[in-house]
């Protein structure tokens, strides 16, 4: 078994792939160089650290915990979904991944405008926080948008190729090979870039002109599941009958 990289190997990776340098990203973070260098040597960084990186490296803060290994504090992590619905059955069943252009733009307003309802946890998020694998961390890193893993989701927002739910969950789990296609799909799903993903994922680079996109899908799509992510069971619903009424679909 391979060793666990350190979370300063994964962002020494990202930097190298940006072409950034840890000292001009000490400045953009008004970190002390030696503390960010201690890091890229593989100290643990702390949270009030994880949380001045991530904006200045544009991803999520709480993305950022998940990749360091960390549990999300509770100011960071997505509601506490207890209903049959989740942010992936709005992308997908309610056929927000194909909406017109100005019907999205109006479902991405309502949302932005729902107020912040999600439940106290009454448990750490996620439990299994230290596993580093890369399939472990693209699964962690959707259930961080309240996604859960499925075959059409995954085909249809992340334009993944067409295999069953199960055989997403053997590649994300290790017991099958995780290949370019899947890597990509969580990509446009998770609304991270290629190249980001896999230098944070320890993967070699790949083509970002293999994302083939057969159809269009609304500019914003992956940051409207980001907004959703902090939405109640009752809101969640608000939004799925909202996105039915805009594409004139009956409710379900």
């Amino acid at each position: 078994m391979s060793e666990t990289p350190s979370f300063g190997v994964r962002l020494g990776r990202l930097l190298d792939r940006r072409g950034t340098s840890a000292a001009s990203l000490a400045v953009a973070t008004d970190v002390p160089a030696a503390n960010l260098d201690a890091v890229l040597a593989g100290e643990d960084p702390g949270p009030a650290l994880l949380r001045r990186l991530a904006p200045a490296l544009d991803l999520h803060t709480a993305d950022l915990f998940l990749f360091a290994g960390r549990t999300l504090p509770d100011d960071l992590t997505p509601s506490l979904l207890t209903g049959p619905w989740n942010v992936g059955s709005l992308l997908y069943w309610h056929r927000v991944y194909d909406m017109p252009s100005s019907a999205f733009a109006e479902l991405r307003r309502f949302v932005i405008a729902l107020p912040d309802r999600r439940a106290p946890r009454t448990s750490p998020w996620p439990t299994d926080n230290r596993g580093s694998d890369p399939g472990t961390v693209l699964l962690r890193l959707i259930g961080n948008r309240n996604i859960r893993l499925d075959l059409a989701v995954m085909m249809h927002v992340g334009d993944g190729p067409y295999m069953s739910t199960s055989t997403y969950r053997m590649v994300l789990h290790g017991k099958l090979p995780l290949t370019a296609e899947y890597v990509n799909a969580s990509a446009r799903v998770l609304g991270i870039p290629i190249s980001d993903l896999t230098a944070m994922l320890g993967l070699a680079p790949m083509d970002e002109s293999e994302w083939s996109m057969p159809y269009e899908r609304p500019a914003g799509l992956a940051e409207l599941a980001w907004d959703a992510r902090r939405l109640s069971d009752e809101q969640l619903r608000q939004v799925m009958d909202r996105a039915d009424e805009l594409t004139g679909r009956a409710t379900g």
